[in-house]
This record gives structure tokens, C-alpha cells and sequence, in this order.
């Protein structure tokens, strides 16, 4: 009995250390660089990564666009060391890229990727992040395996045809990776294996149950010995 105290003191430290593995404040922010513009031919939107204060191993990111005003000619590498997928479905309007770092997390604002855009009619259109918090099989970002992201922001384009020449357009001076053709519906750059499914907690998540389970091992041999 004189070692009950202990006891419940190593339990609520245990507790407490699988809490503060576990639990972390989600800072990240995904959003198209430039949000707005006026075009009258192709244009470039980066998809821009803002990490705050994480540090973002893995990301997926999924887009729609009005497959009747937009056409989708190209994309390219940005930042990140591994592309798992770049692809992008005319038919649906829909873009999937997924990319890892794995030796240097993103640790401040990363480019994802640059998409090119081919105006087909004038009018106003947008291209929006699909995002829903707590879901794993739309955009997200990981941090130690823990999603991270907080918050989208897609873009509001304007399309004139009749203009001379497109206004607003962003051409980013870092040009990391390689342009990848994507020419036909639904055509996917050859893919490694498949990307880890984002929004979950998966190795890390265990390493910290094994870690508490470990400590109040130890606590109970220290007990036993005292």
C-alpha cells in the first residue's frame, strides 16, 4: 500500500505523455498563388503549401474545375522530393497529386506544383480544393503522420477571349522538377507505390502507445525494486 501513491503518480505521467505525443495544434494551409486574374490564354496557378509552424512530410491534393470553361494542358514538380501522382481527368475535372518529403519536411511555404490552365469560353470560373477535416481521401497534410491541415483557399478566375493578353498570370522562378506531359483523359504520371493515406495516425500513433506502455513497465519494475 505505501507504494500506491507512486503508483497512481506514474500513471497520470504516462497519461500525460501519450497525450502530449499524440495530441498537436494543426497550423496548415493550402492555397492556389495566384487566387485571382484575368486571362485570354493559358496561365499557370501554383499550388502553395503553408506550413506555419509544422512540419509537413506528406500531402495530398485533390481540385475541380469546370471542365467547360478550363482545360488542364500540364503539371509540373514543384518542391517536394518524391511525386507519387500527378494526374488530372478531363472528363471529371478533377487533379490528384500526392508528393512526400521524407529526409526534409516542409517547414515554411513549399510549391506543391504547377498547374497550366487553357481558357475554352469567357466567363468566370473557379478551381477549388476538395476538403472536408477528417477525411482521408481528399486534400491533406501530414505532420508525424497527424493531419495538419486547417484550412483551402482555391482561386476565382476571369476568362476573356476576346482579350489581347492575359493579366495576372504568375510564372514562379523556382521551377523545381520536371515538366510532365499530360496529354490524354485521365492520364497518370507512372507511379511508385501508392502514397500513404493522409488524415490518419498510423506508425506514429502506435510508437507513442508503445512508448507509454514501455514507461509504465519500467515504473513498475522501479516500484518493485524500491
Amino acid at each position: 500500500m505505501r507504494n500506491l501513491p507512486k503508483l497512481i503518480l506514474l500513471s497520470i505521467l504516462t497519461i500525460f505523455t501519450f497525450a502530449v505525443f499524440s495530441c498537436k495544434a494543426s497550423a496548415a494551409k493550402f492555397y492556389l498563388s495566384p487566387e485571382t486574374g484575368n486571362f485570354s490564354s493559358a496561365f499557370s496557378a501554383d499550388v502553395m503549401l503553408d506550413s506555419e509552424t509544422d512540419s509537413i512530410e506528406a500531402v495530398d491534393v485533390v481540385l475541380t474545375y469546370d471542365t467547360t470553361k478550363l482545360d488542364v494542358t500540364e503539371i509540373v514538380s514543384g518542391e517536394f522530393e518524391q511525386y507519387l501522382k500527378k494526374s488530372f481527368n478531363r472528363a471529371t475535372g478533377r487533379v490528384e497529386i500526392s508528393a512526400l518529403n521524407a529526409t526534409s519536411p516542409a517547414k515554411t511555404i513549399a510549391k506543391v506544383a504547377k498547374i497550366t490552365f487553357t481558357p475554352i469560353v469567357s466567363g468566370v470560373t473557379k478551381v477549388d480544393f476538395v476538403y472536408s477535416p477528417g477525411a482521408v481521401d481528399d486534400t491533406n497534410a501530414l505532420e508525424r503522420g497527424i493531419e495538419s491541415l486547417t484550412s483551402v483557399s482555391g482561386g476565382t478566375y476571369t476568362l476573356d477571349l476576346a482579350g489581347s493578353s492575359g493579366v495576372g498570370t504568375t510564372e514562379s522562378s523556382v521551377g523545381v522538377g520536371t515538366t510532365t506531359p499530360l496529354a490524354s483523359v485521365g492520364t497518370t504520371v507512372p507511379e511508385v507505390p501508392e502514397v500513404p493515406q493522409t488524415g490518419t495516425m498510423p506508425a506514429y500513433f502506435y510508437f507513442y502507445i508503445m512508448l507509454s506502455i514501455s514507461a509504465t513497465a519500467a515504473g513498475f519494475v522501479l516500484l518493485k525494486n524500491s
